[in-house]
């Protein structure tokens, strides 16, 4: 919490060295390198809570959620809105759990 203060389930993944020192977790230069391809295989810069999670402590992976609420911006105001992000939830249809399973929706 203290690195992702706005919860939003990611870090950027310039932050990702200090987020391996903060945990007490190796933080040499050349591994942090080939973590941040490990975690961020799409090269968006970000790293998900999930895939963080399933790399470094494979043990407690089934704590990662298969639903989350996420914010959608687009750059529109949209009428009758506050603001540009529109607030919603998602299922994980396959994550590092394999299939959503506690998902009533899903079954």
């Amino acid at each position: 919490k203290e690195i992702d203060k706005e919860q939003t389930g990611f870090v950027a993944v310039g932050e990702l060295k200090d987020l391996l020192t903060r945990l007490d977790l190796f933080a040499e230069d050349e591994y942090v390198n080939i973590m941040k391809e490990k975690v961020d295989p799409d090269g968006l810069g970000i790293v998900l809570m999930p895939l963080f999670l399933e790399e470094f402590y494979p043990e407690d992976s089934s704590r990662a959620p298969d639903t989350f609420t996420l914010f959608h911006y687009n750059g529109l105001m949209k009428s009758g809105t506050a603001g540009r992000y529109i607030k919603g939830e998602a299922v994980l249809l396959e994550g590092v759990q394999g299939k959503a399973d506690n998902n009533a929706m899903l079954q």
